[in-house]
Formats: C-alpha cells, structure tokens, sequence
C-alpha cells in the first residue's frame, strides 16, 4: 500500500522491510474484489559477496477490508 513501507537497517545483519499490503479474490471470470489487509515484516540478509538475500518473510494482522487498520 503506498505510503506504507520502511526499511530499518540492521548493522552486521541487513535490513528489516515493514508495510501493509491488501488482497484480492476472483469468482470464477469475475471481477476481483477487495477483501483483506495485513501487514507485513521481510528480513533481509546482505551476503558477504554484496547480494541481498531474502532471510525470512512474515504477513500479519490479517482482517477483512471492513475492518479498522491497526496502528
């Protein structure tokens, strides 16, 4: 969701990538709908070789679009 993601370095480890994201079901051919919301955690590793490795990913706080966004 725009507006939504920070990144917080972690020295000698890497980074942890925070935000909230939504999601969206299909019937069938119908249209997508807007169902959900949750936000979620990524911890990245930086490799010794310089590339950033995907360590571990979390979606949290899961709630029906009707629902009230959790601070």
């Amino acid at each position: 969701m725009p507006g939504t993601m920070r990144v917080y370095a972690i020295p000698g480890v890497g980074a942890v990538e925070e935000g909230s994201h939504l999601f969206y079901e299909r019937q069938g051919d119908g249209p997508e709908t807007l169902v959900g919301r949750a936000r979620f955690s990524v911890l990245w590793r930086l490799e010794p070789d310089g590339r950033w490795r995907l360590a571990r990913a979390f979606s949290i706080d899961h709630a029906p679009m009707s629902a009230e966004p959790t601070p």
